[in-house]
C-alpha cells in the first residue's frame, strides 16, 4: 500500500473511531447522569468486564491470528480457499463459544463469588444475573471480531468500526427509555442485542463481498495450525483482561464507587486507543501481515519504526491536555446528576494516571501485533506473563497509599515495562530495528512535550474562572497549535504526510462553501 493510500486509511478509521467515541461519551455520561457511581454501578461494570474480557482474550485472539493465515492461504492458493478457510474458522468459534457461554449460565454465581468476594450477598446475587444477561454478547462478539479481521484484511476499513456505533445507540434509547421501570437493566440489555445486530450487519456483507458462509464444514488438518498462533494470543490476552479484573477486584475493597471511577476512566481513556491507537494499527497491521508473507525483512522494520513515531506524535498531545485538565474533563462529561463531585475526584484521579501510559499503551499494543503478524504469538505471551505479575504487585501495593490512582498508576508504569520488553524481544527476532533513525524525532517530540505542558500549566491558572468549556476548548487548541507548531518549527518530517491530509480536507471544504 502506498504512503499516501496508508494516512488515507488510518484517517478515515481515525474520523470514525472518534464519531464512534462520541457516542461512547454520549452513553457513559447518560450511565453517570441516570445511575451515578454505586454499588450497583460497580455491580454492572464488574459484570460487564468479566464478559468483555472474555470476549477481547478469545474473540480479539482469534480476529488476530486467522489474518495473518487467511493472507497466507490467499495468496499461496487463491482468494476461494481464503474465503473457505475463513468459514470453516466461524463455524468452529460459533460451536466452542456456545458452549462456554452455557458454562458461563450456569456457573455465574460462583463466578460472582470469586470476582466480588466482598460483596454483600445481595450484590452477589444482581452481578449474577448481569453476568447471565451480558453472556450471550460473548458469542456474537467474538464472531464480530473474526468479520472485522477479515474486512481490514481485504482493505474494506471502516465499515466494522461504524457498526460499533450500534451499542452505543441502543444503550442510550434504553436507558431513556426504560431504566425508569427496570433500572440498570435497561443498560445490560442493550449489550448483547446489539452485538447481534452488529454481527449480522458485518456477516451479510462478507457474504457478498468474499463468500464468507456459516455451517457444518469438513475441516483440514492444516487448518489446526491456527491454534498454534491463537492459543498464546488467547493466553496473551486473558492475561492482560485478568489484570483489568485483578485491578477491579482490588478497587472492590476501596472506598464506594472506586470500581465505577476506574471503568469510567477507562472509557476516557480508551478515546485515543480507539480514535488514534486503534486506526494506526489496524492498518499497519496489515501492511507487515503483507510484509511477513512476502519476506520483505527491510519493510518490516521501516514500518515498526513507522508506526512508533507516528503513534507518538499523535498520542502525546491528546495525553498533555488530558492529565493537565482530568477535573475539568471528567466534570464536562460526567459531572452531572448523580455523578457528584466525590465521583469527580475519583474519576479524575484513575484518569490521569491511566493517561500518563497512554502513549505507552499504544506502542506495547503496536510491538505485539508486529510479533502476530510474524506468526510468533509466543515471545508476547512470555513477556505479558512477566508485566501482569509486576503489574498485579503494583496495584496491590501502590492502591495502599493512592487508593484508585494507585492502581492506574501501577497500570501505566507496567505499559511502559511492557514496551521495553516488546522492543527488546522484536530486536533479537530481526537483528535489530536500526532505531536510531527515528532518535532525532523523539528528541523533537520531548522537546515540544516540555515547552506545551509548561503553557498548557501557564494556561490553566490563568483560565481558571472561565466557563468550563470554552476553557477546554481554548486550552485544546492551544495544546495542539503549540505542539505542531514546535514540531514544525524543528522539521519534523514525519508529521508532513499528516498535515498534507489536513490541508487537501481544509481546501475541500472551502471548495465546497
Amino acid at each position: 500500500m502506498k504512503e499516501k493510500s496508508i494516512i488515507a486509511s488510518i484517517f478515515t478509521i481515525s474520523m470514525i473511531g472518534i464519531f464512534s467515541k462520541i457516542f461512547g461519551f454520549i452513553r457513559e455520561t447518560i450511565t453517570a447522569n441516570y445511575f451515578g457511581a454505586t454499588v450497583a454501578t460497580d455491580t454492572y461494570f464488574l459484570a460487564y468486564g468479566i464478559i468483555s474480557s472474555l470476549i477481547v482474550s478469545i474473540g480479539a485472539a482469534i480476529g488476530i491470528g486467522i489474518l495473518p493465515l487467511y493472507k497466507e492461504r490467499s495468496i499461496s492458493n487463491s482468494e476461494e480457499e481464503g474465503a473457505n478457510f475463513s468459514s470453516r474458522i466461524i463455524s468452529l468459534v460459533l460451536f466452542l463459544t456456545v458452549l462456554i457461554t452455557l458454562f458461563i449460565v450456569v456457573f455465574a454465581p460462583y463466578l460472582s463469588f470469586v470476582f466480588a468476594p466482598t460483596f454483600s450477598n445481595e450484590a452477589r446475587h444482581l452481578l449474577t444475573n448481569f453476568i447471565r444477561l451480558l453472556a450471550p454478547q460473548f458469542i456474537f462478539s467474538s464472531i464480530v471480531y473474526i468479520l472485522s479481521a477479515l474486512l481490514n484484511v481485504n482493505k474494506k476499513y471502516g465499515v466494522s468500526e461504524l457498526t460499533a456505533v450500534l451499542y452505543s445507540l441502543f444503550a442510550i434509547i434504553s436507558i431513556i427509555f426504560f431504566s425508569k421501570w427496570i433500572g440498570l437493566y435497561a443498560l445490560i440489555l442493550a449489550a448483547p442485542i446489539s452485538s447481534f445486530i452488529q454481527m449480522l450487519i458485518l456477516f451479510s456483507y462478507l457474504k457478498r463481498s468474499l463468500n464468507v458462509n456459516i455451517g457444518l464444514k469438513k475441516f483440514k488438518i492444516d487448518d489446526f495450525k491456527i491454534m498454534s498462533v491463537i492459543l498464546p494470543i488467547i493466553l496473551g490476552n486473558a492475561t492482560f483482561q485478568i489484570t483489568q479484573l485483578i485491578d477491579k477486584v482490588i478497587a472492590s475493597s476501596l472506598t464506594e464507587g472506586s470500581v465505577s471511577a476506574i471503568s469510567y476512566s477507562g472509557t476516557l481513556n480508551s478515546f485515543i486507543n480507539i480514535a488514534i491507537t486503534t486506526s494506526i494499527i489496524t492498518v499497519l497491521y496489515t501492511e507487515l501481515t503483507n510484509d511477513w508473507v512476502n519476506n520483505d525483512i527491510a519493510r518490516i522494520k521501516r514500518d515498526i519504526r513507522k508506526g512508533i513515531t507516528t503513534l507518538s506524535l499523535l498520542i502525546v498531545p491528546i495525553s498533555i491536555i488530558t492529565v493537565i485538565f482530568s477535573e475539568e474533563i471528567v466534570t464536562l462529561i460526567f459531572g452531572r446528576g448523580n455523578f457528584d463531585y466525590e465521583a469527580v475526584k475519583l474519576t479524575s484521579l484513575a484518569l490521569k494516571f491511566y493517561i500518563i501510559g497512554s502513549v505507552f499503551y499504544g506502542l506495547r499494543n503496536y510491538l505485539i501485533r508486529a510479533f502476530y503478524a510474524m506468526q510468533d504469538s509466543k515471545t508476547p505471551l512470555k513477556n505479558t506473563i512477566v508485566i501482569v505479575i509486576i503489574n498485579s504487585i503494583l496495584s496491590l501495593l501502590l492502591s495502599i497509599k493512592l487508593g484508585v490512582g494507585g492502581i492506574t498508576l501501577a497500570s501505566a508504569i507496567s505499559a511502559m515495562g511492557a514496551f521495553l520488553l516488546m522492543i527488546r524481544s522484536l530486536s533479537k527476532k530481526l537483528n535489530g530495528l536500526d532505531l536510531i533513525k527515528i532518535a532525532p524525532t523523539a528528541l523533537k517530540i520531548v522537546i515540544s512535550t516540555i515547552i506545551t505542558c509548561l503553557i498548557l500549566v501557564i494556561l490553566h491558572n490563568i483560565l481558571h474562572d472561565m466557563v468550563l468549556f470554552y476553557k477546554l476548548l481554548l486550552s485544546s487548541i492551544a495544546c495542539f497549535g503549540v505542539y505542531f507548531l514546535v514540531l514544525i518549527l524543528m522539521k519534523c518530517q514525519e508529521l508532513n504526510p499528516v498535515l498534507n491530509k489536513c490541508i487537501k480536507i481544509f481546501r475541500k471544504i472551502i471548495r465546497m462553501n
